[in-house]
């Protein structure tokens, strides 16, 4: 529930900034974070209550952290590209 508070605390403030400044790479930021805790939170408690073996788990979680991380840091990128397109107009 925490988790979910921030995270629709920093989407108005994404929008917000977003209509100000038509920069949307907090939003990209937000997202990849929200993604990546959810993610390993999930697999955390699918481990920890036996859904699935824990063993399997511990080899996913570096993959998918790393996964993430890239993911996010490519959808910052285009981003910036989109924004300094727009702004050169």
């Amino acid at each position: 529930m925490v988790i979910q508070t921030l995270f629709y605390w920093g989407l108005y403030r994404a929008v917000r900034q977003f209509e100000q400044r038509s920069d949307p790479r907090f939003a990209v930021v937000l997202a990849g974070v929200y993604g990546l805790t959810l993610g390993v939170l999930g697999m955390w408690f699918a481990g920890h209550l036996g859904i699935v073996p824990y063993t399997v788990l511990t080899r996913h979680y570096v993959r998918f952290s790393v996964l993430m991380i890239i993911g996010t840091i490519l959808w910052y990128l285009v981003a910036s590209l989109w924004k300094s397109r727009f702004d050169s107009k």
